[in-house]
């Protein structure tokens, strides 16, 4: 099972990174889907990820894809969070959403959340300091920068740093209140 849906992922026409699926069940689940097209409800975030990912890329269904990336996010799937900021980025063009997604995704240190994130503002915003964050990988680096980039009206895109506040306050009052 696991073989078959490396063979679509890697090697198939989605040149798509497979991700380690370790529950049986699980894997069960996202074989059915993507051989048989049998869908039952996903319960845990791994089985949403790969939900999301058959319904954007093998059924181009955008609705059902959104979906369950939610779901995913829900449960705090970091690549959930990377694959629906991609979406947002190069399909819809909501770069709000977008930058909203790829911040959450920083917040859990992942790397391609990162890379994206500085590479939309290089080529976006032509903004070279954000090239280097990917090589960090650190989210506090890339906190400050963003400080130091409103501190220093500098162009910073308005809205995405409010949302960015909005998540600062949040995680300082759960630090306050542990």
């Amino acid at each position: 099972m696991e073989e078959y849906i490396i063979t679509i992922l890697e090697e198939g026409y989605l040149r798509f990174n497979y991700i380690k699926i370790e529950n049986n069940n699980s894997l069960k689940k996202i074989y059915n889907l993507f051989k048989n097209n049998i869908s039952e409800k996903p319960s845990i975030s791994i089985e949403c990820y790969y939900y999301g990912v058959y319904y954007r890329y093998i059924k181009n269904n955008y609705d059902l894809m959104k979906k369950y990336y939610l779901m995913g996010i829900e449960l705090n799937d970091s690549n959930s969070m990377v694959n629906l900021a991609f979406y947002y980025q190069f399909t819809e063009k909501n770069y709000d959403l977008m930058k909203k997604y790829y911040l959450m995704a920083i917040e859990l240190n992942n790397s391609a959340a990162m890379n994206n994130l500085a590479f939309y503002q290089f080529i976006e915003k032509n903004d070279q300091s954000f090239v280097e964050l990917y090589k960090y990988e650190d989210k506090n680096k890339i906190i400050k920068l963003f400080n130091y980039k409103f501190e220093n009206n500098i162009n910073l895109d308005q809205k995405y740093y409010y949302s960015f506040l909005q998540w600062k306050s949040d995680k300082i009052s759960d630090i306050i209140s542990n």
